[in-house]
């Protein structure tokens, strides 16, 4: 029998991890003055996302250059056509591990991709890593949408919120056999800090 995964049964594994870190984490309520540097990405988890899901087995680890600090998990900006109003694309390198059990799944070079409109909306992908297995193509996260964008000193600072795509809830409630995951249900946001672009 093949050990690989078919990218449905990746998406459900990836997307099953995400929502245990988010119970995890719901417990280490980001700190007051830990927003992100200039060229930064801040990625925190909605303290709202426990869901009873408190997996303590599951372990965060930053991958390099990526950092964990007070506000959660920091990502440098590596490109980015961000306008104003925060809709174009921003690039990140580094990432995270996360371990459940035997179970080792990565996330590495994430993007925001954001496009316009009332609100803005787009997706946040990245490359996973299946037990060392790398996937080489940008999977979709998660849906995000911005929730505001302000520019200062020649740098923009756009806010989005983080929400599960409606097929992936469809998807995990049936791999999990509980509707524990909702529609339209935010449980991260992200705050970036890059320089606007003239485009």
């Amino acid at each position: 029998m093949s050990r690989s995964l078919s990218p449905i049964r990746v998406r459900a594994l990836l997307v099953s991890l995400l929502v245990a870190l988010s119970g995890s984490l719901a417990l280490q309520p980001a700190a007051a003055g830990a927003a992100p540097a200039p060229n930064q990405t801040q990625f925190s988890v909605d303290l709202l996302v426990s869901l009873g899901m408190t997996a303590g087995g599951v372990k965060l680890t930053p991958i390099a250059p990526a950092t964990q600090g007070l506000g959660g998990l920091y990502f440098p900006v590596t490109s980015s056509s961000a306008s104003g109003a925060f809709t174009g694309t921003v690039k990140h390198s580094g990432g995270f591990q996360l371990q459940y059990g035997n179970l080792k799944i990565g996330f590495r070079n994430p993007t925001i991709n954001v496009r316009p409109g009332t609100p803005a909306r787009g997706w946040l992908s990245a490359e996973p890593v299946v037990n060392g297995i790398v996937v080489p193509f940008q999977f979709p996260i998660s849906e995000v949408s911005v929730t505001s964008a302000r520019s200062t000193g020649g740098l923009v600072l756009g806010k989005t919120k983080v929400v599960i795509d409606r097929n992936i809830v469809a998807l995990v409630n049936s791999v999990i056999g509980v509707n524990i995951l909702k529609v339209d249900q935010p449980w991260a946001t992200t705050e970036t800090r890059v320089a606007a672009s003239a485009g």
